[in-house]
């Protein structure tokens, strides 16, 4: 028994190393084997005077025997009388998962079938990228952003469902607080992580924070886990929830298109049968527009990419305007800005110069000269997409 921070179970092996963590008692079992054991009655006792863990068979003529392998891997057997063999009745440490801090520091253990995976908490990464890749992990993971503690009263909180808490040796708790009280303890102290209940009976009750870093967490597949609450600031949490959020809209923005394009497949078809010459004007169309595109032996950017990345072409993204139209800033969804050059609609340049002109600028690519990344021919829309340079540089290029 550990009596460091909240007193919970460890199997030290070889030395004083914490091989296995079996856990805190939260109420119903300890956090580390939650699944349920109806041939075994456990009991936890903490008080001022001692801390103790007991467990009692409840069937009659039946003997336990706890084994440790070499390797530190633990069962517990149980022989009955009447049956006359012996049973497994728990493994303690059935997969590496259980193995102590396996994916080091700030990280959680999952485990698919027999597959262990390590993954960072919400608003970390890992300490040493190149080492987690090949999956060593025990250095565990770091804050993406180190907190000033300035304006940690506006962090929020991640919840984990299904979780073996984590190491309670450095843990502060209180066994009266409510689990909004908890919250409010945590966001008060810049050096505390995360949080969860200290007792999961009757809808839960009690209080744990942990305090700079979490150790030796695990996700449960099945079996029941507790929540656990990980600090998060405000702008990873904005990131997440976005994430999450676009995500859903994904979703429902699939179903919707895909009702509305097999509506208007079927409406196509009905007017093609109708009438044929349509039908060979649409696929002219069609067929005349990508040979304009394969004409162009540069990448094609989609005219919506475009958009987004010049806020819809604000003004406040225009850079200036030369002869044949504005020039703007974008930014794309990675972060990579460039420069858009559009063409104005009114201008009298046709499609066969203007593929002139980019097939020009791209053989004129140079080490001395703004790099032409693409271009974009779409409807009545022509547009050249250049690398943007923070210096004003490109007005001897765009505006002469």
């Amino acid at each position: 028994m550990d009596l460091r921070g909240y007193p919970q179970l460890i199997i030290e092996f070889m030395g004083s190393d914490i091989s296995i963590r079996p856990g805190s008692w939260n109420g119903q079992a300890v956090t580390g084997n939650p699944r349920p054991t109806p041939r075994l009655s456990q009991t936890f006792g903490f008080n001022e005077k001692e801390v103790y863990y007991e467990f009692e068979l409840l069937v009659g003529s039946t003997f336990s025997v706890y084994t440790l392998s070499p390797s530190g891997t633990g069962q517990i057997y149980l022989w009955t009388t009447q049956k006359g063999s012996r049973e497994v009745l728990s493994v303690v440490d059935e997969i590496q998962c259980d193995n102590y801090a396996i994916c080091g520091a700030n990280s959680i253990c999952n485990v698919d079938g027999y597959h262990l995976t390590c993954e960072c908490l919400k608003g970390y990464v890992p300490k040493f990228p190149q080492q987690w890749n090949l999956s060593i992990w025990t250095n565990g993971c770091v804050p993406r952003n180190e907190s000033n503690c300035t304006s940690s009263h506006t962090d929020g909180f991640w919840k984990y469902t299904q979780m073996k808490l984590p190491d309670t040796s450095s843990s502060w708790y209180n066994k009266t607080m409510s689990l909004e009280e908890c919250q409010k303890s945590c966001l008060k102290n810049c050096s505390c992580v995360a949080y969860a209940n200290l007792d999961t009976r009757n809808g839960g009750s009690g209080c744990l924070l942990w305090f700079n870093n979490v150790l030796d967490v695990k996700k449960f597949s099945q079996w029941g886990g507790q929540d656990l609450y990980v600090r998060v600031p405000a702008s990873e949490l904005d990131h997440v929830a976005a994430i999450d959020h676009g995500n859903r809209k994904k979703e429902m923005v699939g179903i919707t298109v895909g009702m509305i394009i097999f509506r208007l497949i079927t409406c196509a078809s009905i007017l093609m049968i109708k009438n044929p010459g349509i039908a060979r004007k649409i696929y002219n169309n069609h067929y005349k527009n990508k040979l304009r595109k394969e004409d162009v032996d540069l990448p094609t950017f989609d005219l919506s990419i475009l958009i987004n990345a010049t806020e819809n072409f604000s003004s406040s993204n225009k850079l200036g305007e030369g002869c044949f139209g504005p020039v703007y800033k974008g930014t794309l969804i990675d972060g990579q800005e460039l420069t858009v050059k559009r063409l104005s609609k009114k201008s009298r340049q046709r499609f066969e110069e203007f593929k002139k002109k980019v097939a020009l600028i791209a053989k004129l690519q140079h080490r001395n000269l703004i790099k032409l990344l693409g271009c974009c021919i779409q409807g009545e829309e022509k547009m050249l997409i250049y690398e943007y340079m923070p210096t004003k540089a490109w007005n001897t290029l765009f505006f002469v």
